[in-house]
């Protein structure tokens, strides 16, 4: 019986409204599909009038003034003219290789404790993997999206209104 007590209460617990997200999403013109980045997230981005790279994590949305406040500095949407992003798939495919060179090596060498004498692809196969690996990183890792004409930001609150009324 103690357990219908503490299911329903667990049941109250998550029925209760909870507020929406603050995002900041990319569009590109022509397309459904959108990027999304929320609070929290970290952002790599670039200002009109720089020529370096800003990267701080988003604390709050201002959608009312189309403004993000970050951990050191406010930043009017429209000022934004570049972002960037890592890709996760490079960064995997590099570990890959990197660790396909590793075991290539060690078994090679542990091939020389049972008499196998060591030969050219004992060091040609991890050396070619590890080149390949950081190639696939240098080139594939960082996508830029440059904002304007065609990729616009937007500012969403999908917070519920506080004042709503209920329709009794």
């Amino acid at each position: 019986m103690k357990f219908i007590y503490i299911f329903l209460a667990l049941f109250l617990f998550t029925a209760i409204p909870v507020s929406a997200q603050k995002v900041l999403q990319m569009e590109k013109r022509g397309k459904v599909k959108t990027k999304k980045f929320y609070l929290g997230e970290e952002i790599i981005f670039k200002l009109k009038g720089s020529k370096g790279w800003y990267k701080d994590i988003m604390i709050d949305i201002k959608a009312e003034e189309n403004i993000i406040v970050f951990s050191e500095r406010f930043v009017k949407v429209s000022d934004i003219t570049m972002l960037k992003k890592y890709r996760r798939g490079a960064r995997i495919a590099e570990g890959s290789l990197y660790t396909f060179a590793a075991s290539w090596l060690g078994f090679s060498l542990l091939g020389t404790l049972d008499d196998v004498p060591l030969n050219d692809l004992a060091w040609k196969v991890p050396a070619s993997s590890v080149g390949l690996g950081f190639l696939i990183r240098r080139i594939f890792y960082i996508k830029k999206y440059r904002i304007g004409k065609r990729r616009k930001l937007r500012v969403l609150d999908l917070s519920f209104n506080k004042n709503m009324q209920l329709g009794y």
